[in-house]
């Protein structure tokens, strides 16, 4: 999937905790996944913000990943999308990312609208290739 996608695979873990926000009962899902680390991810934690969609994600506290690029939870067993909301405490887990496929998208007035900002967090916008860049091992 990350190949297709020219993306990363960005975490393997196991899904400790899913955290649901107040405002979860409202027309949109919004909570959080913690997902401790398996295999080369062992000893790090991947927190995972979504509302609906996965918006940001940080790893061992950073911000990492975020909107406009993609961030998809992935079964290990099945190795199909795992939609907020029946993702269950205890599945291990793959999270891939990768670059928003629309460049509209990372323009300044998209990122306004739809990065991290646009959720209420303060972190500045990164593209996925330049957050992975810190990363060299985890390329396609």
């Amino acid at each position: 999937m990350a190949q297709a996608l020219r993306g990363w695979v960005i975490f393997e873990g196991r899904v400790s905790k899913e955290v649901l926000d107040d405002r979860a009962a409202y027309q949109f899902g919004y909570g959080e996944h913690l997902i401790d680390g398996l295999r080369s991810f062992a000893g790090h934690r991947l927190r995972v913000w979504y509302k609906n969609e996965n918006h940001i994600a940080w790893l061992d506290g950073e911000a990492y990943i975020s909107s406009p690029d993609c961030i998809s939870i992935v079964s290990q067993g099945t190795g199909e999308g795992r939609p907020n909301g029946l993702l269950a405490e205890g599945e291990d887990v793959t999270v891939v990312a990768w670059p928003c496929l629309d460049p509209f998208y990372r323009t300044v007035a998209a990122v306004e609208a739809v990065g991290p900002r646009h959720f209420g967090f303060d972190i500045e916008y990164a593209p996925i290739e330049i957050q992975m860049e810190k990363f060299p091992e985890r390329g396609v």
